[in-house]
């Protein structure tokens, strides 16, 4: 049987070349139609059938192994973000306001050679392998949903996924034991106020004073009603209101996120928002809209998964396990775990000595490419477990 480290040290120029290109020619969630058509490509030429296809959710290709054996999928995202590449580098973003940075081009291109590998050395398999390239995942409601709903996987024993992440050095392997990542929700509030001058305040109703006095209260929703023991986040990240410096705004809208791990919490905040925001206007005289968006489920993993990565990090030498708090970034690979048994692990690509200290969505975001070669060789030493 080959060795895996020896695989994977073949595989070098090739992770590089992929993730670089991908880099090269990012494309947007629901949009990714060439990179698509680039991993058709590769799927046809390993002779691997897709099993699934769907419009803005992904593709899912399979590699037959013995019967009886564990059945494994392995998920990469793809997609990109609406922002603009700041990096000197020859494999910036040449699609202007587009850009790679969260890492997807090098999931990608780790689970493209996976799937190289295993079509070429069948025997690291123990069982049928599914390989999972999804899209959508930047924006809800993700292409997780439509892929694990589909029933494609329904006898996957089980499936992991991994994040190429800046928030640790290259060569330490984050895996959180239980809780991963938050679920994520997002709200949207218009408040409606009464215009009018500046010089005569008692005649309108002031929807910025209302809304500084909303953004005010909102703070009190986890500071006095939920668990303090229990990790939950409320930021409002958008406050839009007036016209000139001399009228009374008759109108403010206010944006927010909410991350949480438990869903009683989740259900208290939502409806705390409502109360508060109701509340407030009922002083003012003011009227309100409040709409309250479900995002991504919370990421938890299993135990006796999450004991298979520790153990596949720990048969490779430029890597290490380490225990994760839980993140509150979210994340659809949320709706595999809800089906499946699995792990989501996050593989260190930071590098402070290369300048690569940027965390996700900034535009200098880049990546220490050897984390591509540990990514790769976690998910083959899974495929022996």
């Amino acid at each position: 049987m080959p060795v895996i480290k020896q695989l994977v040290a073949e595989q070098k120029d090739n992770l590089r070349a992929t993730r670089r290109y991908l880099h090269r020619h990012p494309e947007l969630s629901g949009e990714e139609h060439n990179t698509l058509a680039l991993i058709k490509a590769r799927m046809e030429k390993c002779g691997l059938p897709l099993v699934f296809q769907a419009d803005k959710q992904g593709l899912v290709a399979k590699l037959t192994g013995p019967a009886g054996g564990r059945v494994l999928a392995f998920r990469a995202d793809m997609d990109a973000l609406p922002l603009t590449d700041m990096k000197d580098v020859p494999y910036a973003s040449g699609n202007p306001g587009v850009m790679h940075a969260c890492g997807h081009d090098g999931h990608t291109a780790i689970l493209l050679s996976l799937a190289e590998v295993l079509s070429a050395h069948p025997e690291l398999a123990q069982g049928d392998v599914y390989f999972i390239f999804q899209q959508h995942e930047e924006r809800p409601p993700g292409g997780a949903k439509g892929i694990a709903e589909s029933g494609v996987l329904d006898e996957v024993d089980a499936v992991y996924g991994l994040h190429l992440w800046t928030f640790i050095p290259y060569g330490e392997v984050g895996i959180c034991p239980d809780k991963c990542m938050a679920a994520s929700d997002a709200f949207k509030i218009e408040l409606i106020g009464r215009g009018g001058h500046g010089a005569a305040p008692h005649k309108a109703v002031d929807a910025v004073v209302l809304g500084a006095h909303v953004v005010q209260a909102l703070q009190c929703v986890l500071s006095r009603f939920t668990d303090p023991l229990e990790p939950a986040v409320l930021s409002i990240g958008k406050f839009n209101s007036g016209s000139n410096f001399n009228i009374i705004a008759e109108t403010a809208v206010l944006e927010g996120i909410t991350r949480h791990f438990d869903q009683e919490t989740r259900e208290l905040i939502r409806e705390r928002i409502e109360q508060t925001v109701a509340g407030a206007c009922r002083i003012f005289g003011a009227g309100y809209n409040c709409a309250y968006e479900m995002g991504f489920p919370a990421v938890i993993n299993y135990p006796r998964e999450v004991e298979r990565v520790v153990e596949a990090v720990g048969q490779i030498d430029a890597a290490k396990a380490v225990t994760m708090p839980p993140q509150m970034i979210s994340e659809d690979f949320s709706y595999f775990l809800q089906r499946n048994q699995g792990c989501f692990f996050l593989v260190g690509a930071a590098n402070e000595e290369q300048g690569i200290i940027y965390p996700l969505h900034h535009p200098r975001f880049d990546l220490d490419e050897r984390s591509l070669e540990i990514g790769l060789e976690i998910f083959l030493r899974l495929c022996r477990q």
